[in-house]
């Protein structure tokens, strides 16, 4: 019989667990280019002159916050989490990204949060895998291996404050943080432990999503409409700047799924070509994220060949001054409310100060999707509570499906008749 996990015993575990660093000088460097022969030709195979402090010359300029409420007026690193569907080609990314940015004369910091893979093909300066046992924690507290990786996340944020410590001093000498997340994209994006990393960064660096798409695999409507829908509820649940990266474009070309994020109308051609309820649920889905997609910074890219590897930090520049001007003013501005709101006497109306938990990403050039992000808040959920079942019952009878069919039809029939933009390069 299945033994449940004592909390105890991991408090235990929790307690014996120790961040272990790898500097960079000892990393060693691989991937599916080799820095090596691109950096310099009298480098001895696998002796990466790694650019130190006393060399600033040879570091490319970074982007200075001066609004950060830490670090201040010193020179920030860009943090990346690459996440994407399992076989989307996250990890060979992650690889070719690090190789890259190896030939521009500096080193990234890699942290590897997935406590399940095996040796990753890219060097790690901070690996979970140092710090839990993965399998001890599966078989240990007898759980799957979903569960062993959940648990393993939150152990591993209990002690990210020393990692985020790590981070401050290591980035002053790099360009880039890269964080390889799990396979499993739903174990980091909806667990407590994915959403306090994420948090914690975010308000230390300018952080960016990578979504990873798999080119090959969204050639059908439904499928694409999938991915879109899990990016658009990544840029929800972190309410941070995104960027497509549409991944194998050497074996796939990706115009088609370029029109698709561009232009409706194309999107819609394609799905009259197919049947059944999920065209259906793709056609609803499609009006909704249309504003979504449409805006968001997409790069056709090849972690094999490393095609599309400049556009992609091209469009990273770009999500960086979105953080800059969009996320991180009115992070600042939520937080100033959320403490606000935490020190207002109690039986205060909170009315006059919910509007300003919600702000909107206009649809720029800087990449905004245009679209309004709301803080979590339970008064809503509160309110609901105590509204007459009576008056509830009203509202559900008014909204029968004539009329939800009749608006889907008329906003349908608009956006057909407007005339599609043009795809982008």
């Amino acid at each position: 019989m299945a033994q449940s996990v004592q909390p105890e015993d991991l408090a235990i575990q929790m307690t014996a667990l120790k961040i272990v660093e790898k500097p960079t000088e000892n990393v060693p460097v691989s991937g599916i280019l080799d820095p090596v022969n691109e950096l310099s030709t009298a480098e001895a195979p696998g002796e990466i002159n790694v650019p130190s402090s006393e060399q600033p010359d040879q570091i490319p300029e970074q982007p200075m916050d001066t609004d950060s409420t830490t670090n201040t007026s010193e020179y920030l690193p860009t943090v990346l989490i690459m996440m994407g569907m399992a076989g989307s080609g996250k990890t060979t990314l992650t690889s070719a990204l690090i190789s890259h940015i190896y030939t521009t004369g500096t080193a990234p910091y890699v942290v590897n949060l997935d406590p399940a893979c095996n040796d990753p093909p890219y060097g790690v300066n901070i690996d979970i895998r140092d710090t839990i046992n993965y399998k001890q924690i599966m078989h240990g507290n007898k759980l799957g291996p979903n569960g062993a990786i959940v648990t393993s996340l939150n152990l591993f944020s209990t002690k990210f404050d020393t990692v985020l410590e790590i981070l401050k001093n290591r980035g002053k000498h790099c360009k880039y943080i890269l964080i390889d997340t799990p396979g499993q994209i739903e174990v980091f994006m909806w667990s407590a432990s994915g959403s306090i990393i994420t948090e914690i960064l975010a308000a230390n660096f300018p952080t960016i999503m990578v979504y990873v798409t798999d080119l090959v695999g969204t050639q059908s409507p439904i499928a694409f409409m999938s991915n879109m829908t899990y990016a658009c509820s990544v840029l929800y649940k972190t309410k941070l700047p995104l960027v497509l990266a549409l991944n194998k474009c050497d074996v796939q070309n990706a115009d088609k799924i370029k029109s698709w994020i561009t232009d409706f109308n194309s999107f819609h051609l394609e799905l009259n070509n197919y049947k059944g309820q999920s065209v259906n649920l793709a056609s609803s889905l499609s009006l909704v994220l249309d504003d979504f997609y449409s805006n968001i910074q997409h790069v056709a890219i090849s972690a094999l060949t490393s095609i599309g590897m400049s556009d992609l930090f091209k469009a990273v520049g770009k999500a960086v001054e979105e953080y800059k001007t969009v996320y991180r003013v009115n992070y600042e501005k939520l937080r100033k409310e959320r403490k606000r709101e935490l020190t207002m006497p109690k039986g205060k109306s909170k009315k006059e100060s919910t509007d300003d938990f919600a702000f909107s990403v206009p649809a720029n050039s800087a990449g905004g999707t245009g679209l309004t992000l709301t803080l979590d808040d339970d008064s809503d959920e509160l309110e609901s509570e105590e509204e007459d079942p009576k008056l509830l019952e009203e509202d559900e009878g008014e909204l029968d499906f004539e009329t939800i069919s009749q608006v889907y039809k008329r906003e349908l029939e608009r956006r057909r008749q407007q005339p599609g933009p043009s795809t982008s390069s």
